[in-house]
């Protein structure tokens, strides 16, 4: 997965979030390779110049995006017969899709850290050699480039598949810093690269109205169709250095966000409340200065915000990565052990026969809708109903960071269920002398961040049994899937 973090206006902390979100994502046993692609305006180095890390000095000394499109370029003006066979490759993959030669993709990428015990690895592609004497020299390179002419005489748009590619052989997710505005390198990253653009708006008009247009431009459907060749691409706007203490101010702006921008998000991608309080960036003014990571200092009160908010950021790319992609499983082990209680039984089966169909209808339904959603489905006993759903919360349990409960309605009250799992996983305290249905509904609105699944085993009575305990339909992040054995047209 290809994820590209854009601005249509510097200052915005873009580069900041993309430094935590890599931070987080090699924490949790991720390989992770940033690209400075903000060849005008670099520095992504120098939110890792840490103890244990690779020195910034040495990262600027090393080669890195510009050197390798001259590399590209320069090793194609060579005769044929002498082209150096050393740290060099021939793509012939795929139908011989890019067949010119290339140096290697790692040999513009700096390693950041020792790859850790989940099996992490943070990788640096930066923007260039320019560290003392050599700036002179990487600003004229940058600005004597010719984009339209790498495009359209050196196969630019192949050049760049190929890229995509083996990036993504490398490692298991990319995130690249791009350009602000509207510029050739801009297009590059977020047009052609990428499987999910995050937008990042600053609180005023001039950065609303650019990411606006840009936004237009970028889920135009001919884009898709043409000049992405079908690929899809997911919008993901997030405000960013949201001042908390102007109160007026904020919720006006707020307004303004929701209207102009959340069309544009997922269909897939439901929030608590709303994307613009899910996913707002605090200003936070100690991380202002230098260039600090708040998820390197998690236990420093001053992060806990931030900290708090770029996870609620990475949760929701996750979200967009695709079904089969490492981001998933990992991000699923990430969510098991930190941020989803739940208590699916144990699978009783040996080998689970492969309905992959079945799990792929059932999760689309679910994501497909931004409202409350009950999902119903009806079996004879012993046709897999159970271990259907089991292999679900197996499979998705990182969507559900609210939890997954899991009620057997047919042998014991469903409200008192809900009620000992939110005591027992949630850990929530229940006012005493509150009859039990208003129990249940303590719960439900003191429920945890996150969307929750709700799976109600072997249904026979629905109307007596079930719906007087289930969430307020207004509650849209609430999720329920019920198995019976009956008809459901009897309820």
């Amino acid at each position: 997965m290809i994820y590209t973090f854009y601005s249509f206006k510097g200052g915005v902390g873009r580069s900041m979030a993309l430094a935590n979100i890599a931070e987080l994502f090699y924490r949790i046993g991720l390989k992770v390779l940033m690209v400075d692609f903000d060849l005008e305006a670099p520095g992504l180095e120098c939110y890792f110049n840490v103890p244990n890390a690779t020195n910034t000095d040495d990262i600027m000394a090393k080669r890195g995006v510009i050197d390798m499109l001259y590399s590209y370029r320069d090793l194609r003006s060579l005769p044929a017969l002498d082209l150096p066979d050393e740290n060099l490759q021939k793509d012939n993959s795929n139908e011989g899709t890019f067949p010119f030669p290339v140096e290697p993709l790692m040999n513009f990428c700096v390693p950041l850290y020792e790859k850790n015990t989940k099996g992490g690895e943070l990788i640096l592609m930066p923007a260039g050699r320019r560290n003392g004497g050599e700036f002179t020299q990487y600003a004229g390179r940058v600005q004597s480039f010719d984009w339209q002419d790498f495009y359209i005489s050196w196969d630019g748009e192949q050049f760049f598949d190929w890229f995509r590619q083996e990036a993504e052989k490398l490692v298991d997710v990319v995130l690249i810093d791009s350009r602000t505005g509207i510029t050739e390198m801009g297009g590059i990253c977020t047009h052609h690269m990428a499987d999910v653009v995050l937008m990042f708006v600053g609180a005023n008009q001039q950065n609303l109205d650019g990411t606006l247009k840009v936004a237009k431009s970028l889920s135009s459907p001919q884009l898709i169709t043409e000049g992405r060749k079908g690929r899809a691409l997911s919008l993901l706007p997030v405000p960013s250095r949201i001042e908390n203490f102007e109160a007026q101010s904020l919720d006006d702006f707020a307004e303004l966000f929701k209207n102009c921008l959340d069309h544009f998000i997922p269909p897939n991608l439901r929030f608590e409340e709303n994307i613009f309080t899910d996913l707002k960036i605090p200003y936070v003014p100690y991380y202002a200065y230098q260039e600090r990571v708040a998820v390197r200092e998690s236990e420093r009160e001053s992060a806990e915000d931030l900290v708090k908010a770029f996870s609620r950021l990475a949760s929701a790319m996750v979200r967009l990565a695709n079904l089969d992609s490492p981001i998933l499983i990992k991000w699923w082990i990430y969510s098991e052990r930190q941020h989803t209680p739940n208590n699916v039984p144990r699978s009783g089966v040996c080998k689970f026969v492969a309905r992959n169909k079945e799990l792929e209808e059932l999760h689309q339904q679910l994501q497909k809708s931004r409202s409350f959603t009950i999902i119903a489905t009806e079996g004879m006993p012993g046709s897999g109903k159970t271990e259907l759903a089991i292999q679900y919360t197996q499979q998705h349990a990182s969507f559900y960071e609210g939890g997954i409960c899991w009620v057997f309605s047919r042998e014991f009250n469903v409200g008192t269920q809900i009620i000992g799992f939110a005591q027992s996983q949630l850990n929530l305290k229940i006012p005493e002398g509150l009859e039990l249905s208003d129990q249940v509904a303590f719960c439900w609105r003191n429920w945890r961040e996150g969307d929750v699944l709700l799976v109600l085993d072997d249904v026979v009575q629905y109307r007596r049994d079930v719906e007087p305990y289930l969430p307020p339909a207004s509650l849209s992040r609430f999720n329920v899937v019920q198995y019976s054995g009956q008809n459901l047209s009897r309820f």
